[in-house]
């Protein structure tokens, strides 16, 4: 979908070569593993305010479906987002403006329409492919893992835990949103 838009249309040229490149990947034994977003967004729907934009849910799910109908035959392990933890807070609108303002809730607003696309896109393949297709469909959630500088500094210890803390909770806070989201409906 050029656009990231279902009614501007389906690049079914796109869609014969990933078909060349699963089956080429199943001929020699290789299981394929889908990303379906892996920070590509199409350019009109980031000129049109990207995650911060609740319309993309929306098309978010349609553009899922349209990828499970395409390869779900031969794709049996899929993931709807790669580490939202990361895309979410970074400069995601390539340099359009400053990732963090003064409070910083783009970072939010994404994350939480995020979570809406992933339960949507969760709901489509458990509804309307799963009981034929026979696959799995996660997320993929990251975790970063600070050390302290100088490790008999408690400062520094204190500083390192606190890190720590902070990533596992927002990674654990974003994969309990998602189940919950999942379980909705």
């Amino acid at each position: 979908m050029p656009t990231g838009r279902i009614g501007d249309g389906i690049n079914f040229a796109g869609i014969a070569h990933y078909n060349q490149v699963i089956n080429a990947l199943l001929a020699e034994g290789i299981e394929p593993f889908l990303t379906l977003y892996h920070w590509d967004l199409p350019m009109p729907l980031t000129q049109d305010g990207s995650w911060l934009n609740d319309t993309i849910v929306d098309h978010f799910e349609d553009y899922a479906r349209v990828a499970f109908g395409a390869f779900g035959d031969r794709v049996k392990m899929w993931l709807t987002f790669n580490e939202p933890h990361v895309f979410c807070p970074s400069d995601w609108t390539y340099g359009s403006k400053e990732p963090l303002q003064d409070p910083p809730v783009e970072p939010y607003i994404c994350g939480h329409n995020v979570v809406k696309a992933h339960a949507l896109a969760y709901h489509v393949y458990d509804k309307e492919f799963r009981p034929s297709q026979k696959g799995q469909l996660g997320i993929t959630l990251n975790c970063d893992w600070p050390e302290a500088k100088d490790p008999t500094d408690p400062a520094h210890v204190e500083a390192s835990d606190r890190a720590m803390h902070f990533h596992v909770t927002q990674s654990h806070l974003f994969a309990q949103s998602s189940r919950w989201m999942q379980s909705r409906n």
